[in-house]
């Protein structure tokens, strides 16, 4: 297997970016999800009922959804769907929350906002690489489980400094 599988880019935490396009405000909001559910969860826990509209897309790997939420169709998920993408993240969710401000945008204008919206709020979202972990086995000689605690140990250390270290740069 290839190690792009066992790793993947995604935020570091919840994030949101607002815009007011035509007396219309458009406010983005990002958040990892890692299943179905938690996608749902994530949208019930964001999503304003008094907004005009609450439009969304995920992506879990090969999995995504998108939903235009009353938008003329194609104008609001696939743009953030398209968005994600173009980002590079995965396993994350961005709802947008449209308060209809009386000017209509048009099937394109809809498309650019929704699009441009979620691109600025990911572009502005700290990232971090996860690594999936690998389980390994191994025999050991009783004699010599002493010497490898030890070096597992020391290694351990000199790992969590390292990704310490990292962290901090991102």
């Amino acid at each position: 297997m290839s190690s792009s599988s066992f790793s993947y880019t995604t935020i570091k935490e919840k994030t949101s970016f607002q815009k007011e396009i035509k007396k219309s405000k458009f406010i983005a909001i990002a958040g990892t999800v890692s299943d179905d559910q938690s996608a749902h969860s994530f949208l019930f826990q964001v999503s304003d009922p008094r907004a005009s509209h609450n439009c969304w897309a995920y992506k879990i790997g090969d999995q995504y959804r998108s939903n235009d939420d009353g938008e003329p169709s194609g104008t609001a998920g696939k743009p953030i769907y398209s968005a994600i993408v173009s980002s590079g993240i995965d396993r994350i969710m961005v709802v947008v929350i449209r308060y209809f401000g009386g000017i209509k945008l048009g099937t394109g204008g809809l498309v650019r906002a929704y699009g441009g919206v979620t691109s600025e709020c990911l572009k502005n979202s700290p990232t971090c690489l996860v690594k999936s972990k690998v389980l390994i086995n191994s025999e050991i000689p009783f004699d010599l489980l002493g010497v490898v605690y030890h070096q597992v140990r020391i290694s351990f250390m000199k790992l969590s400094q390292y990704f310490c270290r990292c962290l901090d740069t991102v």
